[in-house]
């Protein structure tokens, strides 16, 4: 049921949900510990946040900024579901249904087809949408960013308050390995189970940090049933259709930012523009694209395989490194310590220039701030990071000695 008095946000917060389910892949205590991650990256970097919380886990947060939503008609026995929207495909018998508040351990892999973790996380995952309208009409039209749990932030997002959508996308530049053969991403199955449209991983969509629009969560809603009535599957959900919505008229002919287009076909039953060119209207801002080209966000930057996106993991922290803004550069080695104060200074030391988000500053006394690079893409700045569960816990990421340089303000 919907509240009958919503947390309200400052004017300026930057607006994020985000879903902390239990379904069983991960522990309890996971799930809380990523979730403190996050809110310890954001109150490093970027204080002026409003964060709803969707969760089944029974946790309250003392902090204003922090709406935490309990059950979101999930795991909640007995709830009361009126008002809320059910995934398409999801019957109300369905959600009546305990999402596994009572499960024991890791019952599955999301990526396996069929498993019921993966049954799960898929029933969960369209609703991400309908988390977005509802939070729309809760706070009178205000557009909220959908952030994974998994998720660090690394700088100021204030460039992003005012933009009405933004997504992130794999990058890096041409090919990967193997004799110039680019690998590519699946994006629809067919009824027999086949690939049908597939595009270069590098510019493919990602669902861990994205804003839509209204206009934008209508055409999701309106290609999802004309995948549906043509018995095509989305391979991972929403994220799949915002790579049709920017990719899918085609990639030939060039366009978008540094070369990016080019060498996949027109996405079949798709009957718009590809979003995310300039033929297309440029109506899908596409951060590290065609919009804040100097940010790489995402998974790519942990890759260490063909110079394409992959999941973090211990071997990918060495590429990454904290240099100054200012021409006092150095690179910062495992040996070294960072200085969190330093970096946390965005704004001027005696009045002189406006830090800002951007990383600029046009006066005198502005402290050097430092921005996390990775060796993968060097012209660009990381402002977030998308870990995911398997990763950062399953490989012991967090507890390796390069996260502990890196992040050590994660380490409370």
């Amino acid at each position: 049921m919907k509240p009958l008095s919503p947390a309200m946000p400052s004017p300026t917060a930057l607006k994020l949900f985000t879903f902390c389910f239990y379904i069983g892949k991960n522990t309890y205590q996971e799930l809380v510990r990523m979730l403190y991650v996050l809110l310890a990256s954001l109150e490093r970097f970027h204080p002026d946040f409003f964060l709803v919380v969707y969760h089944n886990l029974g946790i309250e947060i003392d902090d204003p900024r922090v709406r935490m939503v309990n059950g979101y008609g999930w795991g909640v026995k007995g709830g009361d579901y009126s008002g809320w929207p059910l995934n398409v495909g999801m019957s109300s018998r369905g959600m009546d249904r305990d999402l596994l508040l009572d499960a024991d351990g890791c019952d599955g892999n999301v990526w396996v087809e069929g498993s019921a973790v993966r049954n799960r996380w898929y029933k969960l995952n369209f609703n991400r949408v309908h988390a977005f309208k509802n939070l729309y009409d809760e706070y009178d039209g205000e557009c909220f960013t959908w952030i994974d749990l998994d998720t660090i932030v690394l700088a100021d997002l204030s460039y992003l308050v005012d933009m009405d959508n933004y997504f992130i996308f794999h990058g890096g530049g041409g090919g990967g390995g193997g004799g110039g053969v680019e690998r590519m991403h699946d994006v629809l199955v067919g009824p027999d189970g086949g690939v049908i449209w597939s595009i270069p991983e590098r510019l493919y969509i990602h669902g861990s940090f994205w804003k839509l629009n209204l206009s934008l969560y209508h055409e999701v809603l309106r290609l999802d049933s004309v995948f549906r009535e043509n018995g095509v599957k989305l391979k991972y959900d929403v994220q799949s259709i915002f790579a049709v919505m920017a990719r899918g008229g085609g990639g030939g002919g060039g366009g978008g930012c540094d070369g990016v287009r080019g060498g996949y076909a027109r996405c079949p039953f798709y009957d718009g523009p590809s979003r995310a060119s300039s033929d297309g209207g440029g109506s899908m801002f596409v951060i590290g694209e065609n919009f804040m080209p100097y940010v790489m966000n995402g998974l790519g930057v942990w890759d260490t395989k063909d110079s394409i996106g992959n999941h973090v993991n211990t071997d990918s922290l060495v590429n990454f490194r904290w240099e100054g803004s200012s021409s006092q550069r150095r690179e910062l080695r495992s040996a070294d310590t960072v200085d969190i104060d330093c970096r946390l200074k965005l704004a001027a030391d005696d009045g002189g220039g406006d830090g800002g988000g951007d990383g600029g500053g046009d006066g005198g006394g502005v402290t050097e701030r430092l921005i996390l690079l990775t060796s993968l893409y060097p012209d660009k700045e990381i402002h977030i990071l998308s870990l995911t569960f398997d990763s950062f816990f399953m490989s012991n990421v967090s507890r390796s000695s390069d996260f502990a340089r890196l992040f050590p303000f994660l380490l409370v």
